[in-house]
Formats: C-alpha cells, sequence, structure tokens
C-alpha cells in the first residue's frame, strides 16, 4: 500500500481540489499532521491565486496573436508530446508556460522567476527538468482546482471516477474551466518576453478538450502525436505507477488503472478522427513518435514549415 507522502512532495493546490480530496472517506484516515500541513498550504494557495487573478492585465493578451492562435501539443500521455514541446520551443523561439510557473500556477505572479534555477528529475523516466523548462499546464489546471486527470495521482483510488475528464461532451457543458485557464495563459505572457511566435501548449489532457478549445480558440494549431497504442498502453502503466509513487495519498488498484488506460486509447482513437475529419488541414499536423526519434530535425521542421512559424 503507499504511504502518504512528504509534505514538500505535495502540489500547490488550491480550495476546490482541497474540497474534492476532503469530499471522499479516505481524506479522514490520513494522518492529523498531513491534512494539517494540506488545509494551511491549501489557504496561502487559495489567497495567492486571488491575488494574482488581479493581477493579470487581460487586456494586454486577449487579442494578442501569440494568445489568440495558440499552437497545442496532443495526444496520449507518453507519445512524444514533450519531445515535441521542448524541441518545438527551442526551434522557433515560441512562448510557452515554464515549470515554475505550472507548479506554482497560484503564486506564481507575486513571487517572479526565481532568482536561482532548479533542476530535478521526471518520476517515470528521469528526464531532466529544470524551472526553465517548458511545462505542461495540466498541472496548473490541477493545482487551480479545475477538473483534471491528475486529480487520481492524489487519490489514484478514485481514478475511475474520473473518467468523465476523458469526455469532450463534458467540457463542451462545463465551460467554467476556461476562465481560470486562460487567466493562468495570460499571466505566463505577461510574466515572460514573448515572441511573435505563438503560445505553444503541450498536454495530453488538451486532447480530451480539443473541441471546447477549439470554440473557445477557433484558429489553434494542432500537432497530434502518434505511438503504437501497445506501447502507449504499456509506457502509461509505468507513468501512471510512478506519479502515484511521488504524488499519492491513498493506494491504487491496478485492474482500475488498466481500465482508465483503455479508456484513455478509445477516446484519444475517437478524437483523433474527428479532427482529420473536421479541422482544416491547414490548422493539423499529424507527427509520429518514430519520425520524431529517427530525424527530430526533419520532423520539428516539418510543423514549423506546416504553421508558417519561424524563429
Amino acid at each position: 500500500m503507499s504511504q502518504p507522502r512528504k509534505p514538500q512532495e505535495y502540489l500547490q493546490l488550491t480550495t476546490p481540489l482541497l474540497n474534492w480530496l476532503e469530499e471522499d472517506a479516505s481524506w479522514d484516515r490520513l494522518p492529523t499532521l498531513v491534512k494539517a500541513r494540506i488545509h494551511w498550504s491549501s489557504r496561502i494557495a487559495t489567497l495567492n491565486a486571488a491575488m494574482s487573478h488581479q493581477l493579470v492585465d487581460r487586456e494586454s493578451y486577449a487579442e494578442h496573436t501569440t494568445f489568440s492562435a495558440p499552437l497545442f501539443i496532443v495526444g496520449p500521455w507518453r507519445s512524444g508530446t514533450t519531445a515535441m514541446h521542448d524541441l518545438l520551443v527551442a526551434a522557433t523561439g515560441g512562448s510557452a508556460p515554464q515549470t515554475w510557473q505550472c507548479m506554482n500556477a497560484a503564486s506564481f505572479m507575486i513571487t517572479g522567476r526565481p532568482k536561482k534555477s532548479r533542476t530535478t528529475k521526471r518520476p517515470m523516466d528521469e528526464l531532466v527538468v529544470t524551472s526553465e523548462s517548458p511545462q505542461e499546464d495540466e498541472f496548473a489546471i490541477l493545482t487551480l482546482g479545475e477538473a483534471s486527470a491528475y486529480r487520481a495521482l492524489l487519490m489514484p483510488h478514485r481514478i475511475s471516477s474520473l473518467k468523465y475528464t476523458l469526455d469532450q461532451e463534458y467540457w463542451l457543458r462545463e465551460p467554467s474551466w476556461l476562465f481560470s485557464w486562460t487567466r493562468f495563459l495570460g499571466g505566463v505572457l505577461q510574466s515572460l518576453d514573448t515572441s511573435p511566435q505563438p503560445l505553444i501548449l503541450k498536454s495530453p489532457g488538451h486532447t480530451f478538450r480539443l473541441k471546447a478549445i477549439l470554440r473557445h480558440f477557433p484558429r489553434s494549431r494542432i500537432v497530434w502525436m502518434v505511438r503504437d497504442p501497445t506501447e502507449v498502453f504499456e509506457s502509461n502503466q509505468r507513468m501512471w505507477r510512478a506519479m502515484f509513487e511521488k504524488y499519492a495519498l491513498t493506494d491504487w488498484d491496478e485492474g482500475e488503472l488498466d481500465e482508465f488506460l483503455r479508456n484513455v486509447l478509445q477516446q484519444t482513437a475517437s478524437t483523433l478522427r474527428w479532427c482529420v475529419s473536421t479541422i482544416p488541414e491547414n490548422q493539423l499536423k499529424v507527427v509520429e513518435l518514430r519520425q520524431l526519434k529517427e530525424n527530430p530535425s526533419l520532423a520539428v521542421d516539418e510543423v514549423v514549415r506546416h504553421f508558417s512559424l519561424h524563429a
């Protein structure tokens, strides 16, 4: 059975996420000190998030082309989205949320860029990540309290109840998440030296929000990463287990994890079919992970040329 993490291993979280944790019976069984630590940090983060919200100047970014026509890198977890994100940002000089912002979404507007860069390794593959590395904004969505499959990182025994986060229709019905997410992105641009290139975002979670995202950002460009489904499934098993080991407050069931991952593959395939049949060709580029591994320069150059991006 998994053990509660040390306090410094907790993600920063705000009240809506805390409320989600507390509604489950397993919360009462956690050590008192653990619950007190989460309560205290959540109260501070929620206050910081409210102040940060006031610091974001919406007028300065809402109509800017960097923001209004973002580029999304999507596909299932472990399909090469991180590699493409890193390479594409480096190749174009585009703006992207960085680790120090995504992992401190409630307070980065207040604290500012860290004076000293920190380095860590991802639990699933030991890929080195720095404070300034391009990072997936899903962690911001999670910690700001919006619905996310990553809630399972904290309470993995509830992963089956999070299947709705894989449903395109859910995100269309519940657009309230767009407010805190776009405010976060506006803060990202406000705190970075932005380039004329589009905001480059990467999150496998956005794969399941694409219909809602394209409704809000109709000029979005989509890079879809493709990998053999069997490899994706097996790599995801390793990834989620490693993340559970780092962040989980409760135990988990391997069978429920596997069922969730099968649902991920089904919903991913359905969404890709919709994309190919619906999104204009000049807004969609499908890239195989195999191609990216064999010739990363060529794969990235094809994306740059397809969307007329320039360094």
